[in-house]
């Protein structure tokens, strides 16, 4: 009797510390059901080759659909077009993104352009992909996502593009979080559930610093970023995941930001 009455403590002793742990990892908060409908946008290169055909378009979709299924979302490929291009082959954003999109846009749904190359401004380094302008239906660039052919069908790029879509900065965003994650909620990317990146890099999917991605944070504490986030800089191999709170963030902003979507 007396082993049963030890065994019976110890198990709920496990039951209850299981359960404390559990509470410090967010839930996701929504199963939002909805379907968005996508139309993709081509442009030819300057010798009017389109260089993605529909199937890799789709297999793109499919991407999205496997990643975003955690909230119950879905994208449908409800069109997809190829426009002549002359002259537009590297897209600046900021120059003939604004110029594409408000020509050449479908209202109400998701407006994804691929192009050969998206160009940034000179202070990034990385094109910034997709928008996190609360929509206004007065400027189509708030409604418009441009993605790189050559990286459209890797499983992460288009991730990342829809997840800035819906309101999700990439994961070292500000760079100066700690890494106890003691003032996560108001730097780097306002997601507590995403560990602090200093921005570094990785070869196969382990981390690698320099001298512009410090190891140590501001309190000595190394970085252990996730190299595996679809919001990192890392290589597009190693990117397979969001986590619970941003999935809960590209809810609100489904719901409340961008609810004029089909």
């Amino acid at each position: 009797m007396q082993k049963i009455f030890i065994l019976l403590i110890g198990v709920i002793f496990v039951n209850v510390s299981l359960a404390q742990n559990h509470k410090k990892i967010p839930s996701i908060d929504n199963c939002i059901g909805k379907n968005f409908s996508v139309v993709a946008w081509v442009l030819e290169d300057t010798m009017g080759m389109a260089n993605i055909t529909q199937g890799a378009v789709q297999v793109a979709i499919n991407d999205l659909n496997a990643s975003f299924g955690d909230i119950c979302v879905s994208f449908n490929l409800c069109q997809y077009t190829v426009l002549p291009n002359a002259r537009q082959t590297k897209t600046r954003i900021g120059i003939e993104d604004k110029e594409i999109s408000t020509i050449h846009q479908v209202n109400n749904v998701i407006n994804i352009y691929f192009v050969e190359e998206v160009i940034a401004d000179a202070s990034l380094t990385i094109a910034q992909l997709g928008d996190t302008i609360l929509p206004n239906l007065n400027n189509p660039i708030t409604n418009a996502i441009f993605v790189p052919k050559g990286t459209a069908t890797d499983g992460s790029t288009i991730n990342y593009a829809l997840g800035r879509f819906f309101g999700l900065q990439y994961t070292h965003f500000g760079g100066d979080e700690l890494a106890d994650a003691s003032n996560c909620a108001t730097a780097g990317d306002e997601i507590c559930d995403t560990p602090a990146d200093p921005g570094g890099t990785a070869s196969n999917c382990h981390l690698s610093y320099s001298s512009m991605s410090p190891s140590l944070d501001a309190n000595g504490h190394y970085y252990v970023p996730d190299v595996c986030n679809f919001m990192s800089w890392y290589s597009a191999g190693c990117k397979s995941s969001f986590t619970n709170e941003q999935y809960n963030k590209m809810s609100d902003v489904i719901l409340k930001g961008r609810n004029y979507l089909w």
